[in-house]
């Protein structure tokens, strides 16, 4: 009998076998003008898996591929272009890796272009240079951006253990004097290191994106997958496990709440959670429309990797107390390295950045504090498009507050912020870039349910009440200039540096909604001389400088960006650089092991 899970599997795959296959055409990209083949391999490879899995078509699912690796071999730009090639290298794998007791597959000569695709590719990618400088700063050196340099040196592994045990091409030597084995041992060396720092020094730069995170996620899966080394394979769960966890007591009907970096084309004003389709499969959870679930969430539809039960009732359970989640993460620049385009290097000991959340089972209100400083402190992957605020449930869906500024392109060090609690005090940054008037953004559900008193604006959500106040300002109800519409309401302050402060609180701790009003507006709001003074209905004394010459005070005490833990919540908990992270759900656990003995390099590699 199937279980619940491969019911759904079954039939969203059915349906994706189902539909018909239009090959998408080679065009530009959307923002850079030049030769965009991403979509035409990934939709491509995807089919003619999936005809190999279900043994339809097989002579068809050949040709594609065949002509797939055709266009790569003649278009070795296009093989080479980061925003293409590799974004589909998941279906490369499980096409060549496609096999059945009772018929082959894959004919010899689709076989062997598959292999020389991956050889060409090999030859561009594997770089030791980039694994060397990377290494000498624990990994955490990155070409271009965290998901791209993954996925080129993940792909990069993938096809060398490969294509060494190829007799054709195991012998090969690369154009740097390396032989292939000697790149397909280096490559592994560096993913046992790159986990390790993963999962000790701050998780993933790209914090909680909706779109990169999953991306991420995928490789991860692939490594996890195909890894033949068993330190590998457990550093690949675990990171998977840690990815899932921190997923789980941060969600709502599926969807990540909290801070977030490159939540790109203001995606944070809608739902916009790619991975709660792969948690409706897994868990249940919220609900899938097949059309719009992602091309590359079949593949882990076809992994051995599963959620343990205990991250798995995490995520399903109904929480009881508001519990807050800290995350000590990376952000920061090192500034004792030189600047150079595309390489990207973390400051690891003094990332200067500081995830925080607080969780009930009907909100979590989210924000990523760091110092005010200069967009260029932060690694640009870092600095794009920050997003936080408030995600509340309303039923089966959910609505959301977000703290925003009316933008057309992607903003670079929008805000700045402070969070205790159920308050969250942020401002725009005076040097943030691409970022105009300072605005909240309330979501089309809650329109109704919001009411402006002054400078203050009220929302009653079901069970939860939130005030924003537009500190020491006025504030509009008006549709800005914006080139991508969103279905809500956006409240425009009249002075764009003028501080913003959330409350937001489970209605039970109030007799009515008129009782928290009369309660927000007997806070004592003192602000002069550019300093904010504020003590919120938690108790939380406040003192923001929005003068941004100095970081924020919460009881006293100055913000710590760099606290002893790296991970600290009811959930998961780890000492920073310890490589040691311990999940927890009551009295059940799960402990994740990160700090595995590392073979030394070979001399000559280095």
């Amino acid at each position: 009998m199937m279980s619940a899970y491969q019911k759904r599997r079954k039939a969203y795959l059915d349906w994706r076998v189902a539909q018909k296959f239009d090959k998408p055409p080679i065009g530009l990209h959307p923002k850079k003008g030049t030769t965009f083949s991403r979509e035409y391999a990934r939709e491509t490879s995807a089919y003619a898996f999936l005809m190999l899995s279900y043994k339809q078509n097989i002579d068809l699912a050949n040709e594609l591929i065949r002509e797939l690796c055709t266009y790569f071999l003649e278009q070795p730009d296009q093989l080479h272009e980061p925003h293409s090639f590799y974004w589909a290298t998941e279906f490369y794998l499980k096409i060549y890796y496609a096999t059945d007791d009772e018929m082959d597959l894959l004919a010899p000569e689709t076989e062997d272009l598959l292999l020389e695709m991956m050889w060409q590719y090999v030859t561009e990618w594997s770089k030791i240079e980039r694994l060397k400088i990377s290494l000498n700063h624990h990994t955490l050196w990155y070409w271009l951006s965290e998901n791209h340099w993954f996925q080129e040196i993940c792909t990069a592994w993938a096809f060398a253990e490969i294509l060494s045990k190829k007799s054709a091409y195991q012998d090969c030597v690369l154009k740097d004097g390396f032989s292939l084995n000697e790149h397909t041992e280096l490559l592994r060396l560096y993913l046992l290191a790159y986990l390790k720092e993963k999962g000790s020094k701050g998780f993933l730069v790209e914090m909680a994106s909706g779109s990169y995170g999953p991306r991420m996620l995928m490789m991860f899966l692939t490594v996890y997958e195909y890894a033949e080394d068993s330190k590998l394979k457990t550093l690949a769960k675990n990171i998977i496990d840690l990815w899932w966890a921190t997923w789980a007591e941060e969600q709502i009907n599926g969807e990540r709440g909290g801070g977030k970096v490159r939540q790109r084309s203001l995606k944070g004003l809608m739902p916009n959670e790619q991975i709660g389709h792969l948690a409706h499969m897994y868990l249940g959870m919220g609900s899938s429309e097949f059309k719009n679930c992602p091309t590359m969430l079949i593949f882990p539809l076809y992994c051995s990797y599963t959620i343990p039960d205990l991250i798995a009732n995490i995520a399903t359970s109904k929480k009881k107390d508001p519990y807050e989640i800290v995350q000590r993460r990376l952000a920061r620049r090192d500034s004792s390295k030189p600047f150079e385009p595309f390489m990207n290097i973390y400051d690891y000991e003094q990332g200067q950045c500081l995830r925080y959340s607080y969780c009930t089972s009907d909100f979590i209100l989210g924000t990523v504090m760091r110092p005010p400083e200069s967009v260029d402190t932060w690694i640009l992957g870092s600095a794009q498009s920050w997003h936080h605020g408030l995600l509340i449930k309303n039923g089966a869906v959910n609505e959301r507050i977000v703290p925003i500024c009316v933008q057309n392109k992607d903003t670079l060090g929008e805000q700045w912020s402070v969070q205790s609690k159920g308050t969250l005090i942020c401002q725009k940054l005076r040097d943030a870039r691409n970022a105009k008037e300072m605005a909240v953004f309330v979501s089309e559900g809650l329109v109704s349910h919001a009411e402006q008193e002054g400078n203050f604006l009220f929302v009653w959500a079901g069970e939860v009440y939130c005030s924003i106040c537009f500190v020491g300002t006025e504030y509009a109800e008006k549709m800005p200039k914006i080139q991508k519409k969103v279905d809500g309401q956006w409240y425009v302050s009249s002075d764009a540096f003028a501080p913003v402060i959330l409350e937001v609180t489970p209605a039970e701790q109030f007799v009515s909604f008129e009782g928290f009003r009369e309660e927000v507006r007997r806070r004592k709001i003192v602000y002069h001389d550019q300093v904010l003074q504020y003590t919120s209905i938690s108790g939380d004394d406040f003192v923001f400088d929005a003068s941004q010459e100095a970081v924020p005070i919460i009881n006293g005490a100055s913000v710590n960006y760099h606290p002893e833990k790296l991970f600290d919540s009811p959930f998961v908990q780890s000492v920073w650089d310890s490589g040691m992270v311990h999940i927890r759900d009551g009295d059940e656990g799960l402990n994740l092991v990160f700090d595995v003995e590392q073979n030394r390099l070979r001399p000559k590699l280095l």
